[in-house]
């Protein structure tokens, strides 16, 4: 009635509200509401979206997470809640923990939510690279590259190659593998 851009507007503003609506589900633990409010914004995702395929791919990624989500058992979300603590003190600074400590608690994090959560998880991928990242903050460039590498390779699964976020990470990878003198590898992260 009011032309593409008003269309455009108020698809925007449906969705922002959809988004507003499914985190106060997800807060409220209303697992079905949230779930059934996410399958609107897909929806509402793929008319905005239609011209960028990544962004949709996302927004259908983060739907099937949250399903996989609402199926976990309270022992397997205790589990998880532990992983999530243990990651926050690990990334707190703290004079008493050493560089191994740190590093011994984010592993053993990304362990357990990869066991919970399975490999074809954007938190897996996400906290690869976080792991990567601290690695080679602590100077342990080959554990760091071996980190990026698989948590790019998740990320482009997960999110296609022309994500953004995958896009930020094989920057990141190639960073790595130019410090462990791979160049070629560098190169082919970049590309």
């Amino acid at each position: 009635l009011l032309g593409p851009a008003a269309d455009a507007m108020a698809l925007g503003a449906w969705m922002g509200l959809l988004t507003e609506l499914y985190d106060m589900a997800d807060s409220l633990e209303l697992a079905d509401l949230g779930l059934d409010l996410r399958k609107h914004y897909l929806a509402a995702a793929r008319i905005e979206w239609a011209d960028q395929p990544w962004e949709i791919a996302a927004v259908e990624r983060e739907l099937l997470e949250h399903r996989l989500a609402a199926t976990l058992t309270d022992d397997r979300r205790e589990q998880l809640a532990r992983a999530n603590a243990l990651w926050e003190t690990a990334q707190a600074f703290d004079s008493e923990q050493s560089v191994e400590q740190r590093l011994s608690k984010l592993r053993q994090a990304a362990a357990i939510q990869t066991e919970i959560l399975g490999r074809d998880h954007r938190q897996t991928a996400t906290r690869l690279l976080e792991l990567a990242s601290a690695e080679l903050d602590a100077g342990q460039i080959e554990h760091a590259y071996r980190h990026y590498s698989e948590g790019v390779v998740l990320r482009a699964a997960l999110l296609s190659d022309q994500h953004p976020e995958t896009a930020a990470a094989k920057r990141l990878a190639a960073a790595a593998a130019w410090q462990t003198i791979r160049y070629g590898e560098a190169e082919q992260w970049l590309q």
